[in-house]
Formats: C-alpha cells, structure tokens, sequence
C-alpha cells in the first residue's frame, strides 16, 4: 500500500494489480494430503483464492488496452468466492475418491510442524502469516475486477484442483528389474 501511496503523489500514470493470495499455493498440500497430514492453522476462515494464469488474463488486458495508459489505478483481483480448507478438504475428497481432511492446529504446533519438515524459519514465519489471514478472512473479498477486464470469470478452486489432481494422486513406484 505505500508504493501505491507513494505513486498517488506523482504525476505518472499507473495500474497495479493486487492480486488476493494465489490458488496455487495449495500445491504446497500435495505432499501432506497424500501422507494424510495435511493441517494448519487458518481455522474456519475463508479466503477468495485467484488463480495465477487469472491475473496473468487480468495484466494483459490492463497493458494492451489504451485506456489505461495515463491512468492512476489499482485492480483487485479475487477469485470468484471464498473457500475456507476444509471446503478445499471436501472437493479433492470428492475429486481423489477418498476422505482428505484438515487437521487444524494452533500457530504454534503448526510452526513445529512446518520447520520438522524443512521450512526454515522464515517462510514457516510466512506460511503462518498466511493462515492468520486465512483464520481472520482478511482475503475473503470478491470482487468482479478478472471479469471486467479480461471478460472472462475468474477460475475456481474447484477447477484448479481438478487440472492439478495428478498433484496430489500417489505416484506409482518405479520397480528394477
């Protein structure tokens, strides 16, 4: 928010695009949900998740469209609704043909978890940093903004687990002969 601050004080034109948190950070599940510990701590919260190629659609359009230029603006981008982790949980149960559930956790326990399995300090600092806007549905905002400017609905979570589900099938393990 400052640099947008910050440009608002100059006489350039600008559009930012400020995109809700990314669908595909729930690749970052894949392993857990295949082990069966999937878990966090954004709670009941809710989040309107935008998928990348979304804001990939979105930035094209705001570049190659001539009313922009000149122009003083910021895009918020969102998915089409909020889903909390045990909605993700529910679809790719339905998707894999078998229960996937979220285990929540406090802060604490879940910061435990993510450095015993490699996350260094920092982005297991991140990850939680994420989960309390999760848990306080900070990102649960939809707005219409991929819609009108790319003329198309924003991607669902649904539809980014279903074109993603190799991600969180089993892989098959390779046998020597």
């Amino acid at each position: 928010m400052k640099i947008e601050a910050h440009l608002a004080t100059h006489d350039i034109g600008y559009s930012v695009l400020r995109a809700s948190s990314f669908v595909d950070i729930l690749a970052r599940a894949a392993t857990p949900v295949l082990t069966g510990s999937w878990g966090g701590a954004a709670g009941h919260g809710r989040v309107s998740l935008v998928d990348s190629r979304d804001i990939a659609d979105a930035a094209f359009a705001v570049l190659s469209d001539e009313r922009h230029l000149g122009s003083q603006r910021v895009f918020h981008l969102t998915g089409p609704g909020p889903v909390s982790m045990q909605d993700v949980a529910n679809e790719l149960s339905r998707l894999l043909g078998y229960e996937v559930s979220y285990e929540q956790r406090t802060s604490v326990k879940h910061r435990e978890v993510l450095i015993g399995g490699g996350a260094s300090e920092m982005m297991a600092d991140l990850l939680l940093g994420l989960d309390r806007l999760f848990n306080d549905s900070v990102l649960s905002e939809t707005t219409s903004t991929v819609r009108e400017l790319t003329g198309h609905e924003p991607r669902t979570v649904a539809a980014w687990l279903a074109e993603n589900i190799a991600t969180f099938r089993a892989k098959p393990s390779s046998s020597v002969a």
